[in-house]
Order: structure tokens, then C-alpha cells, then sequence
């Protein structure tokens, strides 16, 4: 017979030791306290990225023809955010103006407007239907005798064209992003002036268009920092991805408190109230 038939066959003994038999060598437990150090290490890194900053944001979309100037950013939100260094980003769209006039339009602001009590806001955007560019108006905190508002000019805001608007904040200096790259700074005479009001869209100026994502968050955005978002926050085509559960209507727009920043203001409460401490240099 033939010796290797199956027959025959018998399996050699079992050479792996049971569960029983297995001891802990030192090569495991270098291997456990490895995988528990990169585990920790983990959980450290993502709850640090989730808390590093604080951030308010509001998705929006938000037209330029409102029946009113709703807020898009409120100002307590603001007094916990602007306090110390600071970023303010949004999506802008320009689809026309109803006179390609050569003055400035506006069409956000921080703060308000008041002529009779010579209040200006913190921010004032503006565009220049004839020449395509953003105007930015900064209002600071006076010193003596030196002017106490700056403004640069933003340069190929087109339109028909979505735009990611970063500006971020630190004591006098001001740097402006555009999809992502950096156009301008701004050397401000004395730290940006606080508001007691929200960061408003001002309707009926004769721009159209629309705002979207918009977002202030604590630091100074670098231009890595503003790259990233804008790539986070857009589709291929550089038009900011929305909630898919949000379609635009009035009615829809975010319960926030309404604050028109007029003298009746006064009777208001909440944001109205809203004073900022800034300690500046």
C-alpha cells in the first residue's frame, strides 16, 4: 500500500500555542503601549481641531433687495469673537446694479449708519458697478489727529461670479484674501473701532446679487488658513456649497434678533446692549 494515501494520513501535531500557553512578551507590550499612545494622541488632535477656535456662522443665501436689512451675524456673537485678533469670511456674488454708476454702493456693513449722530459703522463694503471693485471703509479708534477712516480698493470683482472673502484682523493690520490668495493689507491708524450692532446686509442700493456662508471666527487668518477653507467651503467651480436642506425664502431666514440700528433702537433689547471691550496696543 502506498504509504502516502489518504488514507494513511494523519496531521502533524499542532505547533501554535493555545490561548492558554501564549505569554506576554516584552516585544507585545511595547506593541500595546504603542497603539494606545497613538490612540490618545488621536483623540487629542481632534478635539483640539473641533475647539481651537471659536466660530459663528450663518449659511445664508442672503439677497441684496431684502424687505428689511437683516443681520447676518449678531452682535453678541460679535462681542465673544472680535475681542481680541479676528477673521470675517464670506461668498460674495455680483449679478448686475441697476446704473453701472462709478460711486460706491453698499452693500454689508458692521454697525450702522447715522449722520445725525455722526456714527459710522466698523466696516463698510461697497461695490463700484463701472469699475468692478470692492470698496472697504474701516472706521477706528480715533487718535488725536489722525484720520479716523481708512480704505482700500479690491480690484476684478466681476460679475456673474461667486468670490470667497476673507478678512482677517489683527490690532492695526488688515489682511484681505480672495479665493484664497492674498490681494491686500492695510495698516489702519489705531485698532478697529467696536460695534454695538450686528453685521448687516444692506438691501436696496441698487447692487444685485447675493452673500452666502458667512462666518467670524476668532485669530488671524493666514493665507494657508484661507486657502483651506475656500476649498472646504466650494464645489469645482468656486460656488459655495450650501446646506442641502436650505432653500432661499423670506420666511426662512434665521430667527435673529432685528436690530435696525436707528434711534428706536434704543428700546430694543438684547444686541442693541451689546458693548464690546477691545484692549488694544
Amino acid at each position: 500500500m502506498n504509504r502516502f494515501s489518504f488514507n494513511n494520513y494523519r496531521p502533524a501535531p499542532s505547533v501554535i500555542p493555545s490561548v492558554s500557553t501564549l505569554g506576554t512578551q516584552p516585544a507585545d507590550i511595547a506593541a500595546y503601549a504603542l497603539g494606545g499612545m497613538l490612540l490618545v494622541g488621536l483623540i487629542f488632535l481632534v478635539i483640539m481641531y473641533y475647539q481651537r477656535k471659536n466660530v459663528q456662522m450663518n449659511p445664508g443665501p442672503w439677497k441684496f433687495s431684502p424687505t428689511e436689512f437683516p443681520i447676518v451675524i449678531r452682535s453678541d456673537q460679535l462681542a465673544t469673537v472680535t475681542q481680541g485678533s479676528f477673521s470675517i469670511v464670506n461668498y460674495l456674488y455680483i449679478s448686475g446694479a441697476r446704473e453701472q454708476r462709478t460711486n460706491a454702493q453698499p452693500i454689508w456693513r458692521w454697525g450702522i449708519f447715522d449722520p445725525i449722530r455722526n456714527r459710522k459703522p466698523a466696516i463698510l463694503a461697497s461695490y463700484i458697478p463701472a469699475q468692478e471693485q470692492l470698496l472697504l471703509e474701516f472706521s477706528n479708534v480715533a487718535t488725536g489727529d489722525e484720520n479716523s477712516t481708512s480704505s482700500i480698493f479690491v480690484p476684478n470683482i466681476v460679475q456673474q461670479r461667486w468670490f470667497h472673502m476673507a478678512f482677517a484682523f489683527e490690532g492695526r493690520t488688515v489682511d484681505i484674501f480672495v479665493n484664497g490668495h492674498h490681494v491686500k493689507s492695510l495698516q489702519l491708524p489705531n485698532v478697529l473701532k467696536q460695534s454695538s450692532d450686528g453685521i448687516q446686509i444692506v438691501g436696496n442700493s441698487g447692487i444685485l446679487g447675493q452673500m452666502a456662508l458667512w462666518k467670524v471666527t476668532e485669530g488671524r487668518m493666514n493665507e494657508q488658513q484661507a486657502q483651506s477653507d475656500y476649498k472646504e467651503t466650494s464645489d469645482t467651480g468656486g460656488k459655495p456649497i450650501l446646506p442641502v436642506d436650505f432653500s432661499f425664502s423670506l420666511d426662512m431666514i434665521p430667527k435673529l434678533n432685528f436690530c435696525p440700528g436707528m434711534p428706536w433702537c434704543e428700546d430694543m433689547k438684547g444686541d442693541c446692549k451689546t458693548y464690546v471691550k477691545y484692549d488694544y496696543a
